[in-house]
């Protein structure tokens, strides 16, 4: 599923009444969602792989999720579900509030947020979050390290290694500590020397 812009909650009913149908579907189907939604795709690509759709004249930040469900042949999936939405400026303001909050009103705040690691999606996100960092706005947030996960090959193993961005707020009251900067440097490092091999 891919969603242009952000669904209302009376669109969110009426598709999680309507998806079910559209599941039991045979073979490799489309759909386009009334309003300028979205997409619906199924069956496009085998259980356990991601094909991440693309739309052409969109410009816009993505977050999404991705679901395997078990019970499928041998114990893999049974079934994978993904999901990918617009990331707008608004939200990144709502997400930092959120988080902000659960941060120390004294010392060191670093956010995490999984996901956009590709260069093109740092392009969009890294402005997004420092227009968020302002003398007298989100001065609790010290960083924000974007992060993703992944398994890559090294030498005859495979190995889970991060790739990570690291976004400082100049305005925090406490800046990040050395050690923090290190450590995620180190893992960039690291992630960029495997998948060079």
């Amino acid at each position: 599923m891919l969603f242009i812009r952000e669904p209302t909650d009376d669109e969110i009913s009426l598709l999680c009444e309507r998806l079910p149908e559209f599941c039991r579907l045979p073979g490799e189907q489309h759909a386009v969602l009334v309003d300028e939604m979205g997409f619906l795709f199924l069956n496009h690509v085998e259980i356990g792989r991601l094909l991440l759709h693309e739309v052409p004249e969109s410009t816009a930040t993505m977050i999404g999720l991705v679901t395997f469900v078990g019970g499928g042949p041998d114990g893999g999936p049974h079934h994978q579900v993904a999901v990918r939405i617009p990331f707008s400026d608004r939200r990144a303001e709502q997400f930092l509030k959120a988080e902000a909050r659960q941060l120390p009103k004294e010392g060191h705040g670093l956010i995490m947020i999984e996901g956009p690691t590709s260069a093109n999606e740092l392009k969009v996100w890294i402005p997004l979050i420092q227009r968020r960092f302002q003398p007298q706005i989100h001065t609790r947030v010290s960083g924000v390290c974007l992060f993703e996960g992944g398994m890559v090959p090294v030498a005859n193993r495979y190995n889970w290694l991060v790739q990570a961005k690291l976004i400082t707020n100049c305005h925090a009251k406490a800046p990040l500590p050395d050690w923090i900067r290190a450590a995620v440097e180190s893992a960039r490092e690291s992630f960029g020397h495997a998948a060079s091999e």
